[in-house]
């Protein structure tokens, strides 16, 4: 979800016009009952193509919005980071955070995309997280029980949201347990083969 908004003109603004266009904003919030945050409220004016200039972190010096050269190098060297600790411990919970952030900053280039992403997403590929014996256990102890409770009831959001994590977990087991993940979640399937998602949950 994305709270910035951008105002841009072909052609220069005087000072008048620039207030006017950001009252007419802030009446769009209070009509809506948002508020504004008047710090965060800056006017920025490119006089020369070569100026830098940036719109809600992104680079727009061409026709289409880009990560600037640092950005895209940052992000590299996050996919190297990865694979460093991906030689160490692909199962601590830590490595887990860690992997999805830098998937998140490759995601990112994707979405502009950039020609570098493609090769980045594949290195990540190589580097996915797993679960080491005990949270393996540990998992399978939690959809035995799933198994064993009344299957088409769902009392609380929390059970609807334990039975998404444990399908989620299981994907993981199955980078390195395949037979065991693939049993776990036909047995999960059938005992819930009608799963509301979360937004039908709610109605």
């Amino acid at each position: 979800m994305l709270d910035d908004i951008t105002i841009s003109s072909s052609h220069q603004l005087d000072e008048n016009n620039v207030s006017s266009l950001i009252k007419e904003v802030i009446g769009l919030f209070k009509k809506y009952n948002l508020r504004v945050q008047n710090k965060k409220t800056k006017v920025s004016h490119k006089t020369t193509s070569a100026q830098p200039y940036d719109v809600t972190g992104l680079w727009v010096g061409h026709s289409y919005p880009k990560l600037r050269k640092s950005e895209r190098r940052y992000i590299r060297q996050l996919v190297f980071e990865c694979e460093k600790k991906f030689a160490e411990d692909p199962a601590s919970e830590e490595y887990h955070k860690f992997w999805h952030h830098v998937s998140g900053q490759v995601a990112k280039m994707q979405r502009l995309k950039h020609t570098q992403a493609k090769g980045l997403r594949a290195r990540l590929a190589e580097t996915l997280p797993t679960l080491d014996l005990m949270a393996a256990r540990k998992l399978e102890m939690d959809v035995n029980k799933l198994l064993t409770r009344n299957h088409k009831n769902f009392s609380k959001y929390g059970d609807l949201a334990r039975i998404n994590r444990a399908f989620y977990y299981l994907g993981i087991l199955s980078r390195t347990e395949k037979r065991k993940s693939r049993r776990l979640r036909r047995q999960l399937k059938l005992a819930y083969p009608a799963l509301p998602t979360k937004q039908e949950y709610w109605l």
